[in-house]
């Protein structure tokens, strides 16, 4: 469940290709086409020149939380993690998940930074995720955008597999922020939160699962009866 089944690289490359159409059709709807979209790539030069050039940073928060986020993305590559990044500092959305639905998904995260420009400087907003819980209402709101984009646009497939994985994410989430501020395992105890976060993760999983279903359910319901409504009506007209 957590880990990546084997792919070959023609199959991998294809279901990349699937997350960046997902992520390039999201931000186009929402009038996004100033972030820049990094495919599988890895060039710490390029991102510390983005971060530099970033005019909607302020330099105070360029060089702190700018610098920090850069150091992360040059020793933790998120090519070779396989993992999905929205970076604010440099405005750089990465796709690297062959999961194409976290592609969709790290493009609404992507939006969230910028749906408050107006009351908040994006840099203060980006710094403002250092601060406990904040993640979690900030990936609540992406949860519930994402979740109507995909209601409007995507196929019933689709929309159906995004629910686990979003839920998922706010688990993982909800119980990465409460860590943050209560500890409810020893501090010598390494695996302790990890295993905490794979719960919280399943936990959501399974929510999510659960929330598709009982949508579904109620419109397959809503489905047969206008179904019989239609027969009834053409029955009555018959006659």
């Amino acid at each position: 469940m957590f880990g990546h089944e084997q792919l070959s690289e023609e199959e991998a490359s294809v279901l990349r290709d699937e997350g960046l159409l997902l992520a390039s059709n999201y931000l186009l709807a929402n009038g996004l086409t100033d972030i820049k979209v990094d495919f599988h790539a890895y060039s710490p030069k390029l991102q510390w020149t983005r971060l530099v050039a970033n005019k909607e940073i302020s330099p105070i928060w360029k060089y702190s939380g700018g610098t920090v986020s850069w150091l992360r993305y040059a020793l933790l590559p998120h090519r070779i993690l396989h993992q999905n990044d929205f970076d604010p500092f440099t405005k750089t959305l990465s796709i690297n998940s062959t999961r194409p639905l976290q592609g969709l998904y790290e493009s609404a995260v992507a939006k969230e930074y910028f749906c408050h420009r107006d009351d908040i400087e994006v840099g203060n907003y980006a710094m403002l995720q250092y601060v406990p819980f904040a993640p979690l209402w900030h990936h609540g709101r992406a949860t519930q955008d994402v979740i109507t984009y995909s209601d409007r646009h995507l196929d019933p497939g689709l929309d159906r597999q995004l629910y686990p994985l979003v839920w998922a994410r706010l688990g993982s989430t909800a119980v990465s922020e409460t860590l943050s501020v209560f500890s409810f395992v020893p501090s010598d105890s390494f695996l302790a939160p990890m295993m905490l976060r794979i719960s919280g993760s399943l936990a959501g999983r399974l929510a999510g699962e659960e929330i598709a279903n009982k949508k579904y359910r109620e419109e397959e319901r809503q489905v047969i009866h206008q179904a019989s409504a239609l027969e009834a009506a053409n029955g009555s007209a018959s006659n």
